[in-house]
């Protein structure tokens, strides 16, 4: 089970909030315990096409749980290759970090921006595979901030973004509306 987004309409956005892509890939959970990566649905199950990345992981990272998305380009290109169980065109976008214990604990206290930094230290681009990347983001202080980089997001054709409070803990398996995620379907309200 992972951090489950929420419809921006449904909670308000609090400023400042985090802002990053979302990509149209499927969500997966890279755990690497002993060594050993194995990649997960947020349902907690096996995806079999993510082997060969947390593989790489495992081989650049230490034990944790690593969230992000299998990404193959398109939906279509991403759901083909898992369905196949066959991850070689799949890229992993890595966007939060958590320990086994706060996995276990089913909740990290540590900020979003804690995480994001572990991550980076722990993934920097001179260790990475070109495989595995860290989703960048930008902080926005207002909701014009945000309606601008929405609006980048619909030029370059994203899927949309994710707006993240940058104080919120990482709860496991629950939706708390400190992700949300905007999509240009709603680009009226920008």
């Amino acid at each position: 089970m992972t951090m489950l987004l929420r419809n921006f309409e449904d909670v308000p956005v609090a400023y400042p909030t985090w802002v990053e892509r979302k990509y149209d890939g499927i969500r997966c959970l890279i755990i690497i315990r002993d060594g050993v990566g194995v990649g997960m649905s947020r349902e907690g199950h096996v995806i079999t096409a993510a082997d060969g990345l947390a593989q790489i992981m495992a081989g650049l990272l230490p034990d944790g749980v690593y969230d992000g998305e299998l990404d193959g380009g398109s939906w279509g290109a991403t759901q083909s290759a898992v369905k196949r169980g066959d991850g070689r065109s799949l890229c992993y976008r890595a966007w939060d970090a958590l320990t086994l214990t706060e996995w276990a604990l089913g909740i990290s206290r540590c900020s979003l921006a804690q995480r994001k930094a572990r991550l980076a230290n722990l993934l920097n681009p001179h260790r990475g595979s070109s495989r595995v990347t860290i989703v960048k983001g930008v902080y926005a202080e207002n909701e014009h901030h945000l309606g601008a980089a929405f609006l980048q997001a619909c030029d370059a054709g994203w899927e949309g973004l994710v707006s993240k409070d940058p104080n919120a803990p990482y709860l496991v398996g629950r939706r708390s509306g400190s992700w949300q995620k905007l999509k240009p379907g709603k680009r009226e309200e920008w």
